[in-house]
């Protein structure tokens, strides 16, 4: 039985572009700037803080995560797109060393755009009105609720990978304007946790957006994991008890960097169908 918490710092670099051009509907043939839910990056550089908690007792697990991406600066389009808030909380039960099942929500909030793209094909006073070229209507708020099963390998050659499933429904959603609403979510993952010779338990986790778990310690014990947002991660994590000062957490950090225990490499595929909406401003 135990508690633990989790602090994620990270920053993302810009590297998606923000200058796709493509012939639209409303172009009348012309090549032109899409609008900004169609742009493949954010043009910003972006703090990524979060903390996670989570506990567990027997074969049960549970925590919670707060965190989002805190756009830094204007990109060279003079906008800057809204920072993201989520919350997210589990709990998951152990049915064997091999399955475990899980249910989750998530509440995430968008805010709107500060600031516009200054190409004449997102002016948003312009005919033709496009409400995904208007800044001030990209906001929106989201709750899901997902169930999970998560199968894991306790011992043996393929010891330390893992199987997650996951798959939900928006609960409520609103959106700043006309906009595309979520149908439902379904989130795959596969997880190999290279075991370290120092580690007792190995735990992974993303910096953001992730729901975490217990994971195959050296003894080949397992405990509960319940499914995380899936991304390509390689990360480590380092925990802290409740009660430690912050001096015995930088040592032990800086010990653990020493030891390079391992690294975990989390990769999936993300689905989802969405409908058109009209919401309120």
């Amino acid at each position: 039985d135990g508690h633990k918490v989790h602090a994620n710092l990270g920053l993302s670099f810009l590297t998606g572009s923000i200058s796709e051009q493509d012939k639209l509907p409303t172009s009348g043939g012309s090549t032109v700037r899409i609008p900004y839910p169609m742009q493949l990056g954010s043009g910003s550089y972006e703090f990524l803080p979060g903390v996670t908690y989570d506990g567990h007792a027997n074969a049960w697990s549970w925590g919670a995560q707060a965190g989002g991406p805190i756009r830094l600066n204007d990109n060279h389009a003079t906008y800057r797109l809204g920072n993201e808030y989520a919350l997210t909380g589990w709990g998951a039960l152990e049915l064997a060393r091999w399955v475990s099942v899980s249910l989750r929500t998530e509440w995430t909030h968008n805010m709107n755009i500060d600031g516009r793209d200054k190409s004449s094909s997102l002016d948003p006073n312009a005919p033709p009105t496009v409400p995904t070229k208007d800044p001030g209507r990209q906001a929106a708020m989201r709750l899901d609720l997902l169930g999970g099963v998560n199968f894991m390998v306790p011992s043996g050659p393929l010891l330390g990978v893992r199987l997650a499933l996951e798959a939900g429904l928006p609960i409520y959603e609103r959106l700043d304007g006309p906009a595309l609403e979520t149908g439902w979510i379904m989130t795959a993952g596969l997880q190999y946790a290279f075991q370290g010779k120092r580690m007792t338990v190995q735990r992974c986790r993303s910096a953001w957006g992730g729901v975490g778990g217990r994971a195959v310690g050296d003894d080949g014990s397992v405990r509960s994991m319940s499914t995380e947002s899936l991304s390509v991660i390689a990360a480590s994590s380092v925990s802290t008890e409740f009660g430690e000062s912050v001096a015995r957490a930088v040592d032990r950090a800086g010990r653990m960097l020493g030891r390079i225990t391992g690294c975990c490499v989390r990769c999936g595929i993300r689905m989802g169908r969405s409908t058109s909406r009209s919401g309120s401003s």
